[in-house]
């Protein structure tokens, strides 16, 4: 069993509350929009990846962090979208505008 069917619960509640802050941050700030967010799985665990479009610049921008290793979750799901959204935006305000696409 594949640790994103070991807790798709745990990926549900994540991503519904990492969406609706991302959504929120990108807004108020005004970055831009989220394209999507999704998850992948590889030997280190589960990682979740928004792409966002950001104002003014053709190429998404993606973020990218580990929220399941292969232990298991390091936070409750509230939590770990929480610190998700927040790094991201702080990663935002952090980098020279526009911030490099990958």
């Amino acid at each position: 069993m594949s640790l994103q069917e070991r807790y798709e619960e745990y990926l549900k509640e994540f991503e519904l509350d990492a969406r609706q802050g991302i959504i929120d941050s990108l807004a108020s700030e005004g970055y831009g929009a989220l394209n999507s967010l999704k998850f992948s799985e590889d030997d280190q665990g589960v990682s979740a990846e928004a792409e966002v479009q950001l104002r003014g610049i053709a190429a998404p921008w993606i973020f990218r962090r580990r929220i399941i290793l292969p232990d298991g979750p390091l936070d409750k799901s509230w939590l770990a979208s929480t610190l998700f959204s927040t790094a991201m935006i702080e990663d935002l305000d952090t980098r020279a505008w526009p911030p490099a696409t990958e």
